[in-house]
């Protein structure tokens, strides 16, 4: 590329002004100063001395912002001083020609330094912080506490979606039933953990709820239930005391299946039913979304019973004992008589 330069100005000797062409020079290699190096061993080997000499003079700034003023001290041109000896000596001839050419070329030697040394320290500061975020992200995943003081705590799994709320009776959340949130049916007041299968449905929940009137009157609850992944709870198991009255038991129903199109039209009805009459009109317009209760285990507050169902939720067989002692066996017929009983 210099050879062309030099060659289309008519380059002849001394007769060639130093910075004119030196300022070409570095537009065309533009500062690639590694260039010159190559195109200075070429001219040696096919250029007069005259024009060694002038090339010299021509390169002699680049060689000093380069620091490699020994790659032209080896070079001897007869009835010229080396050129970077004269630089060093402070000589006055051919080197003031160049002056300007040369601060040019130091400086621009000046900002490539600078360039590398930045992004040096970009690069060391971008892997220090790097580590500094790994360490951190590494630190949390570890991280201990003695007291953690939340309103509520959603546990996700690595696809984002809810595994597990541990939450207040205030932020309590909505269930999910087939991906989407739906109006709890009861529950809403209570606190408690919410679990989730794999899906993001709600799978089970252990809720509780206790409150005092301003009168003295009091009610307390816990429930613990078991859903599976297309149904409601299949089993429940409750305690509760309604001003005293105590009771506790386990009770397990059979779901339907609630992501047919006919309970997802009952569930819209249902929640947009604002009575309790337009709730049972609803019911009896979807019979098969009934859950009918299979067995019920425990007590109340006048007796201890266990009842066994049929398929459609009839009981069948109950044996109780009262609060007198007084034990019984009864078999049910689909109409709910006694048909036999012990003892008769």
């Amino acid at each position: 590329m210099i050879e062309r330069a030099l060659r289309d100005l008519c380059f002849i000797g001394d007769s060639i002004n130093a910075d004119g062409v030196y300022a070409l020079f570095v537009e065309q290699v533009r500062g690639d100063l590694s260039d010159v190096r190559l195109q200075f061993g070429a001219l040696q080997d096919s250029t007069s001395i005259a024009i060694k000499a002038s090339v010299a003079k021509i390169y002699r700034p680049v060689y000093l912002a380069m620091d490699e003023c020994e790659s032209l001290n080896a070079v001897t041109l007869a009835g010229h001083p080396e050129p970077c000896a004269e630089g060093a000596r402070g000589g006055t001839g051919e080197r003031s020609e160049s002056r300007p050419a040369e601060r040019q070329l130091m400086k621009l030697g000046s900002v490539r330094r600078e360039i590398r040394i930045l992004r040096a320290y970009a690069l060391v500061s971008t892997l220090a912080a790097g580590a500094f975020l790994l360490g951190a992200v590494h630190e949390a995943r570890t991280a201990s506490f003695d007291t953690l003081t939340v309103h509520r705590i959603n546990v996700l799994d690595r696809e984002g979606k809810l595994a597990m709320v541990i939450t207040n009776h205030d932020d309590f959340p909505p269930p999910i039933v087939n991906g989407k949130p739906v109006k709890r049916m009861s529950g809403n007041d209570a606190t408690g953990i919410v679990f989730y299968n794999q899906q993001g449905d709600e799978q089970g929940a252990l809720i509780w709820s206790g409150r005092i009137a301003k009168d003295g009157s009091f009610q307390s609850g816990a429930t613990l239930s078991y859903d599976s992944a297309k149904t409601d709870q299949l089993l429940q198991v409750d305690d509760a005391n309604d001003n005293g009255r105590q009771s506790a038991y386990v009770i397990g129903w059979n779901e339907p299946d609630q992501t047919t199109p006919a309970f997802k039209q009952f569930l819209r009805e249902w929640q947009a039913a604002t009575t309790d009459a337009q709730k049972r009109a609803v019911r009896m317009k979807y019979p098969g979304t009934d859950a009918p209760e299979r067995f019920f285990f425990g007590y109340d507050d006048t007796q201890s019973r266990v009842t066994l169902h049929d398929a459609t939720g009839r009981p069948r067989i109950n044996m109780f004992v009262t609060n007198d002692g007084q034990a019984k066996l009864q078999f049910l017929d689909a109409t709910g008589k006694v048909t036999y009983e012990l003892p008769q």
